[in-house]
């Protein structure tokens, strides 16, 4: 239940942290796209974006939970957060993609940016 819980507050969290603060410039262009593409049927931030990106929020969530949240629940999902970490190094090939493409996107006047 507690593992159920982190899990379920980890991706609550990521969902909202992916548009605001783990994007790069080019990234929040294309997110923007995608998102005016699925006006419909929008997938939540969590369902597009991998491992990579959850890595990106873990190394900034430290810094953010220690004013949020009272010490001794911080320290216990930094402990938490730990074990994931070694879980997700043991299976990295089965979550981390092994190559990356370099897209080209357009922006604005038909500038074209590599991601």
């Amino acid at each position: 239940k507690e593992w159920r819980e982190m899990v379920d507050g980890i991706c609550l969290f990521f969902d909202q942290a992916v548009p605001e603060r783990l994007l790069y410039s080019t990234e929040i262009i294309q997110y923007n796209a995608m998102q005016e593409a699925q006006n419909i049927d929008k997938r939540s931030p969590s369902e597009i974006y991998g491992c990579e990106y959850l890595l990106r929020m873990f190394l900034r969530l430290p810094a953010l939970l220690v004013g949020e949240l009272p010490e001794k629940q911080a320290k216990s999902i930094l402990l938490k957060l730990n074990d994931l970490l070694r879980y997700l190094q043991k299976h990295e090939t089965q979550f981390f993609a092994q190559s990356y493409h370099r897209k080209t996107v357009a922006i604005g006047g038909g500038n074209k940016m590599n991601e």
